[in-house]
């Protein structure tokens, strides 16, 4: 039997779900009520149910589809995006992969798509997360978030080189002053 998910919204609504749903069998974790919170995802009393938390219009989309669809920088083995599905998998127990939709493109594409309401969410380079935050928009959880919880260290290089062997021989010099000044 597959899982149940019961998409709560955020809100005034939730605080007259509180008191229904605190006296049912499958009442979700109490962490599911406060606004501070930055968690998706609650577990219940009953192992077969789950809840989902979501913005009060976006509770219909998401019952509808059973997923929501959110747009990845960078295309499906994008670092950010590997990484934050390690980290459902090792924190809540499920492949995030499994309950979205992903949506990959450039990033001003995918700030252009959640600025229009067309994705429930991104996940972007920072200088595109940083323009969303100044259009109040809100950071759910960032990739130095989840680093110490999958067992990484708090920084992680997101800078990558590749080069030929033969360009490599031809420039060891450059690479050697290159890759002291990106360590600093």
């Amino acid at each position: 039997m597959s899982k149940l998910i019961i998409a709560i919204p955020r809100g005034r609504i939730i605080e007259e779900l509180k008191t229904i749903l605190k006296k049912t069998s499958f009442a979700p974790q109490n962490e599911i009520f406060d606004d501070k919170s930055r968690k998706l995802t609650f577990l219940s009393k009953n192992k077969d149910i789950n809840f989902i938390k979501v913005r009060a219009f976006d509770a219909c989309t998401f019952v509808a589809f059973g997923a929501a669809q959110i747009g990845i920088a960078g295309g499906s083995i994008d670092k950010s995006w590997i990484l934050i599905r390690a980290y459902t998998m090792k924190v809540y127990g499920y492949d995030l992969a499994k309950y979205i939709e992903p949506a990959y493109a450039a990033p001003p594409l995918i700030n252009g798509m959640v600025q229009k309401g067309e994705l429930d969410g991104a996940l972007n380079y920072w200088n595109y997360t940083a323009r969303l935050k100044a259009l109040n928009f809100r950071k759910i959880i960032s990739v130095e978030d989840i680093l110490p919880e999958i067992g990484i260290g708090k920084s992680l290089p997101l800078i990558g080189y590749v080069f030929s062997q033969k360009w490599a021989k031809n420039n060891r010099k450059n690479i050697k002053e290159d890759f002291c000044i990106s360590s600093k």
